[in-house]
């Protein structure tokens, strides 16, 4: 008996001594050395970085343009250019030519939003999204006399990430927003002072009374600030503000209900009737979005119009005293228009409706030139399909003038998956064909890059999340967006043919929405989550049978229970599936919930709060001590964020790290556990701002911050994987005297692939440590790939072997059962 534990465990530090720095890949959603992304590798130490890949970021044409005092237009793309992070463009309205003229960079402020205005001293200014020192924005101006560009304000924790643009008040100040930081990391409003190049956050939106603005103030004739915000208030559908720039005094004075308008993502204009006018982006009798009024004298708001194609931009008032905009899915083709409304006589007319040859899904805002030219830019179509610059007249008559290029994916909001034949595969948010996505291959041995689907809307786009491989070899995911009913598809994606297959369309009645990653069973079902829809309109867990390719709504959210906004399920060893809410439970900050496949009741199990953390967006993880770990985006004793254990045996929950932003904050992403039992993941934050990647011990209980991202090496790392080494070592049919077992640790049943030239009979047994045979099978193979199941889920947690012997062959492999 001695010996065989001798063995055992010379056994065991041999595995742990090959896997204590494992290889890890993931990817950056953002910057690299193109701006949109990249495909990275690193040890877990954080040695050994290498940039794989870098995605091209698109030029992003949804802001608007301002004409200047010397009588040229000025603009910005939130993208593309030099260094893929955007460029200042001029359009010349005589000779309708456009140029490029300044590239930004992720130092001094990059991937601009809103659109510039020119200030009372001649010069350009304008928000930055991203980059500057921080990575979370910049405050810059541009002076078109000598091409001078100056970085002014680095956002940092005070406000960041701004959406919209300034606004020069009468007392010559600057004002803008931002969309997040502050006291409540929900946005903050704030002044800059030219002259003395002074920055002031002036009030944090605190949810209740608005959050997240997605817009731009505007000063009206009562010298007070107007404004909306994408969410809070009362009905967290967004509201309308006023803001005193003398005394700082905010007041909430009207919440959006949705049945007249909601989450609105422009600014507000005051017309020459006094009144202010604005877009939102949803609600209204169509669901479309609202054109309403506002009267600041009686505080009385109208829907006006009911819109059907999503305005995202604000309306102008022309010359002819006539409002005009555009919305992105309307008109006779669904792909845009731009309309004129009468305020006097309430008439509502479309002027022209997008064409994708010519331009199609306008974000943006228009500019009047002269008396009636109409100057836009829209986001899709062109030659390209990646946006166009544009003049409309009043009456309708459309010029295209400048096509943008395209690329081929961009954006990945999604780790990789590494299949059966030792590629990896991952999925890009934005660009392909069709701007909507895309699948793509990665060779890790040499690079090799190839774009495999292309994803439109009609069978889903815009992925979030990554692809699972199933047991049968597939890989599965979700898509939020589009489908049949437009409310996002569940599809495969076979990379033995590289055919993708539309499988399930949501439908809001039983949950549509779906967000991150699948999960697949021990029953062999996928479970996954609906951000929205089902029966409470909370959000739904539901299965999917790859068999018989059937969808089960298996429990709609409650209220109480809380929304599902983002995340993955998991199965841990107890046979239950465990899952994160961001909302609900006893103190409404979202609960810790069990459900049980057998009978689909799901059990809320924990409460979590704001000291000990909220706000989960990733997916647990089964650490080697069985206890489950996880992040909160917030709370904990620093405000960043928590990294905490759940033992399911008790409940009991237990911090077991602050988050500091420093050395990691703002946790969104999951954790995963590597072979050397290690937890590694990633954070918002770090010396550069851009992120960092972090190891933890479940064992000593350390927490390292192993890499800083900054922008140059890429923004915000999703989930990370171990590369399987032994998958690329088969990846042809060559070799035949190979097997993978996956998964490996297994904690239920594993799956046995292997490869034979021709058709031939085997035989596998599954022995433990000492050599005993616990089972015994013949196996008849076919010529190709082959998979068998392995039968461990009643065998007690260890070491095993799995040996694979015929004619031609003789091969065995560990199996560790946990």
């Amino acid at each position: 008996m001695k010996n065989k534990l001798i063995l055992l465990v010379l056994l065991g530090a041999t595995i742990a001594a090959t896997a204590q720095n494992p290889q890890l890949w993931s990817t950056t959603l953002y910057g690299g050395a193109l701006g949109g992304g990249n495909i990275f590798q690193i040890n877990g130490d954080g040695t050994s970085f290498a940039n794989r890949y870098s995605f091209s970021a698109p030029y992003v044409a949804e802001y608007t343009m301002v004409l200047a005092t010397n009588n040229t237009l000025y603009g910005i793309t939130g993208g593309g250019g030099a260094n893929g992070v955007g460029v200042i463009f001029t359009v010349d309205p005589v000779s309708n030519i456009y140029t490029e003229i300044f590239d930004f960079a992720i130092a001094t402020g990059s991937n601009p939003n809103g659109h510039l205005i020119q200030a009372a001293n001649g010069k350009l200014y304008g928000l930055a999204n991203r980059g500057g020192a921080y990575n979370r924005g910049a405050i810059f101006s541009y002076d078109y006399t000598t091409g001078t560009y100056a970085d002014l304000y680095d956002f940092n924790v005070q406000g960041n990430t701004p959406y919209g643009n300034l606004v020069q008040a009468a007392n010559g100040m600057l004002y803008g927003m931002t969309y997040s930081g502050g006291n409540s990391n929900e946005g903050t409003i704030f002044s800059y002072d030219i002259a003395s190049a002074t920055f002031n956050s002036l009030y944090s939106f605190d949810g209740i009374g608005g959050a997240s603005p997605y817009g731009s103030l505007m000063q009206a004739s009562n010298g007070l600030l107007y404004g909306m915000t994408y969410q809070g208030g009362i009905n967290d559908y967004g509201v309308i503000f006023s803001f005193d720039p003398v005394t700082s005094s905010y007041v909430d004075i009207y919440d959006f209900p949705d049945s007249t308008g909601s989450f609105p993502q422009g600014s507000l204009i005051q017309a020459t009737d006094g009144n202010l006018y604005g877009m939102t982006s949803s609600g209204g009798v169509n669901s479309g979005g609202v054109l309403f009024r506002f009267n600041i004298s009686s505080g009385v708001y109208a829907d006006i119009w009911d819109m059907i194609g999503q305005p995202f931009g604000d309306v102008i008032q022309s010359s002819n005293g006539l409002l005009y905009g555009m919305s992105n899915y309307g008109g006779l083709n669904s792909q845009g228009n731009i309309f004129k409304y009468d305020i006097a006589s309430g008439t509502y007319n479309d002027i022209y409706s997008f064409l994708n040859s010519d331009g199609s899904i306008p974000y943006a805002s228009l500019t009047e030139v002269g008396a009636g030219m109409l100057y836009g830019m829209a986001s899709m179509g062109g030659n390209n399909n990646y946006g166009v610059v544009f003049v409309c007249d009043i009456l309708g008559i459309f010029q295209k003038l400048h096509d943008y290029p395209g690329n081929e994916g961009c954006f990945p909001d999604a780790s990789i998956t590494q299949a059966d034949n030792g590629l990896f595969y991952g999925l890009t948010n934005a660009g392909g064909t069709n701007d909507a996505g895309i699948i793509y291959s990665f060779r890790p041995s040499d690079s090799d890059y190839h774009v495999v689907y292309n994803f439109d809307m009609t069978h889903g786009g815009s992925p979030v999340g990554s692809m699972i491989k199933a047991t049968n070899g597939k890989l599965y995911g979700v898509v939020p967006y589009g489908g049949a009913n437009g409310e996002g598809v569940l599809y495969s994606f076979d990379p033995s043919t590289n055919t993708y297959a539309d499988l399930f369309d949501f439908i809001d009645t039983t949950g549509f929405l779906p967000w991150r990653d699948l999960l697949q069973a021990t029953n062999g079902k996928l479970y996954g989550y609906a951000r929205t829809g089902g029966l409470n309109n909370n959000g739904a867990l539901f299965s999917f049978d790859i068999t018989t390719q059937t969808y089960a709504d298996v429990h709609d959210f409650s209220a109480a229970e809380g929304r599902i906004s983002s995340g993955t399920p998991m199965q841990a060893s107890n046979g239950l599936i465990y899952g994160l809410t961001r909302n609900g439970g006893a103190n409404n900050v979202g609960i810790i919930f069990s459900f049980n496949t057998s009978n689909n009741v799901l059990a809320p199990v924990y409460d979590m709060d704001a000291l000990t953390g909220n706000n989960c967006w990733g997916r647990l993880t089964e650490a080697s001590n069985g206890f489950l770990y996880g992040v909160t985006e917030l709370g904990g004793g620093n405000g960043y964020g928590t990294l905490f254990s759940f033992n399911t045996a008790n409940s009991a929950y237990a911090v077991v790290h602050h988050f500091d932003f420093t050395q990691g904050g703002y946790p969104y992403r999951s954790m995963t556990r590597a072979s050397n039992g290690i937890l590694y993941g990633s954070a918002d934050g770090g010396a550069g701002n851009g992120g960092v990647l972090y190891s933890y011990n479940t064992v000593s209980g350390i927490y390292v911050e192993t890499y800083d991202f900054n922008g140059v090496n890429g923004n915000y790392a999703n989930d990370l994987i171990e590369y399987d080494s032994t998958l690329n070592a088969v990846s042809d049919l060559s070799k035949e005297n190979s097997i993978i077992i996956s998964p490996n640790p297994v904690h239920g049943n594993g799956v046995i692939t292997f490869y034979s030239a021709s058709s031939e009979i085997l035989s596998m047994t599954l022995s433990d440590i000492t050599g005993r045979v616990l089972i015994a099978e013949t196996i008849t193979a076919s010529s190709g790939k082959n998979k068998k199941e392995i039968i461990t889920g009643e065998l007690a947690k260890g070491v095993y072997v799995v040996t694979l012997s015929g004619a031609k062959r003789n091969v065995s492999e560990k199996i560790i059962k946990e």
